[in-house]
């Protein structure tokens, strides 16, 4: 190839990446930020009428029920749409956890509380960044992304099946909290 016509492949593969590619990455991420927004005030208005804990298990589980199915996704508007969803289906986390923080701590409490579920958000993202690592570098009949979303929605399905069971919308549901743990627990509230 003449480095006259190598210059023109060159700029023409730069544009493409710059312009087709490029956008296409940011669109599948910016996507679940956009449900995300559209899925905030219908889940909010949710989470005040309907149990808190089995509201947010039920969000989880349809959450991982999704996750399993984007390796089914074919195409660029199939993955825009399921991540869309992925989005309004976790639209509902952050209000929970407020007014569950708001159910069972005490003001002067709250603060760390909630500086600790903050803090822990990051968690489940790094475990689930080294499994991505482990399934991509494993050598099945599968492409690599064909593995990652199986695998962490099914955990994701699992930690939904047990969140329904035991996460609780209130004090006085709380399977761990006796007849008179759960008075006091709020009475506690109650009182600030």
């Amino acid at each position: 190839m003449n480095p006259e016509h190598e210059a023109q492949v060159k700029k023409r593969v730069l544009w493409k990446i710059d312009y087709i590619l490029l956008p296409a990455y940011s669109w599948i991420t910016s996507i679940t930020n956009i449900g995300y927004v559209v899925g905030a005030y219908p889940s909010t208005y949710r989470l005040q009428k309907y149990p808190i804990g089995k509201f947010i298990s039920i969000k989880r589980l349809s959450w991982g029920n999704i996750l399993t199915a984007a390796v089914g996704a074919r195409n660029f508007a199939g993955m825009m749409v399921l991540r869309f969803i992925l989005g309004a289906l976790e639209a509902c986390i952050a209000p929970a956890w407020m007014l569950i923080t708001s159910m069972f701590w005490i003001r002067g409490e709250k603060a760390r509380r909630v500086c600790i579920w903050l803090g822990t958000n990051d968690v489940p993202l790094m475990l689930g960044a080294g499994i991505s690592w482990g399934l991509g570098h494993t050598n099945p009949h599968l492409e690599p992304w064909q593995l990652i979303f199986p695998c962490i929605g099914a955990i994701t399905l699992a930690v939904g099946a047990i969140s329904l069971s035991l996460f609780p919308s209130s004090p006085t549901d709380f399977m761990l909290f006796s007849k008179e743990e759960r008075i006091v627990s709020v009475w506690r509230v109650a009182g600030t």
